[in-house]
């Protein structure tokens, strides 16, 4: 009886922790894949209003490889954001593209290092 309870209560946590991981609010972080970024995240925009960021991650090396950014609105197209990530022991270097029209999006590369999946802090900017 005692393993089936801990069992239980292992499957039940595991399904909120994949759940809280899996889907992109304005206050919250995407990963494409099974991978829990970071503990908590803080996100902060300066410059236009921000509906969506995913990040896509690798696993094997833990790391997150590139950031997609999704802007409310046409107010940011053509700019090129900058983001910048904290709160990890490599914190890593991103390209932004600049931000398409069609869309409202925009791909943020890592170039050469990428962040570590733990990293908590990520700032954006967009001028």
């Amino acid at each position: 009886m005692r393993t089936t309870t801990k069992v239980f209560g292992i499957v039940a946590i595991g399904a909120v922790v994949a759940a809280s991981s899996s889907a992109f609010t304005a206050g919250g972080v995407t990963a494409p894949t099974s991978a829990f970024v970071g503990g908590s995240v803080s996100q902060s925009i300066t410059g236009a209003a921000l509906s969506s960021v995913v990040y896509d991650t690798d696993e094997a090396l833990n790391k997150i490889t590139s950031v997609t950014l999704t802007f409310s609105d046409s107010a940011a197209d053509a700019k090129i954001p900058t983001i910048a990530f904290s709160g990890a022991a490599i914190n890593g270097t991103y390209t932004c593209a600049a931000v398409e029209a069609a869309g409202h999006t925009s791909l943020c590369s890592a170039a050469p290092t990428k962040a570590d999946n733990n990293a908590t802090n990520l700032s954006i900017t967009v001028a």
